[in-house]
């Protein structure tokens, strides 16, 4: 279990494993089940959506040589790893430099320049959290399956709202 402490907000986290590989490296690995593949996708967002590895790699564990942040599919039938490396070593995991093709992640240099990136990007969503911003923010309306106050989010007059502002 780790404490994190990010602008003055507590939180708690258990990381399901962090290897460490022959040269004291670290990947982390979080395991997913379930018939989705995880996505890492919105980890060269501006905002960043699904923040559970960036947090561990680029905050919880930032004095650390963390060179991989992938997810682990436990599934009988399909297993498979899903993630970002720093380099090639680990063959399941696409190397950062296989990455930068990606439009979403081709503004970033390099996996240090990414966990920078996560590591600004988390730290705004933990100030604005600290300010009391509550601001329903969603890419798409999917986002809001689980939303137990979607009649409350008043999405209908929101979309009029910004097809009026076009």
């Amino acid at each position: 279990m780790h404490i994190l402490t990010i602008e003055g907000l507590e939180i708690t986290l258990r990381i399901d494993r962090i290897d460490a590989l022959d040269g004291g490296e670290l990947v982390i690995i979080d395991y997913k089940t379930g018939s989705s593949k995880p996505s890492y996708s919105s980890w060269a967002d501006a905002r960043i959506t699904k923040p559970q590895l960036p947090l561990y790699a680029s905050l919880v564990l930032k004095d650390e040589q963390v060179v991989a942040a992938c997810f682990a599919k436990v599934d009988l039938l399909e297993p498979q790893f899903s993630g970002v490396a720093a380099n090639n070593a680990l063959h399941d995991i696409k190397p950062f430099d296989a990455l930068k093709g990606n439009s979403a992640f081709k503004d970033f240099e390099s996996f240090e320049a990414l966990t920078l990136h996560w590591q600004q990007s988390l730290t705004a969503i933990a100030q604005e959290i600290k300010a009391g911003v509550a601001n329903v923010k969603f890419e798409n309306e999917a986002d809001l399956l689980y939303c137990e106050v979607k009649p409350l989010l008043r999405l209908p007059e929101r979309a009029l709202q910004f097809e009026q502002n076009q």
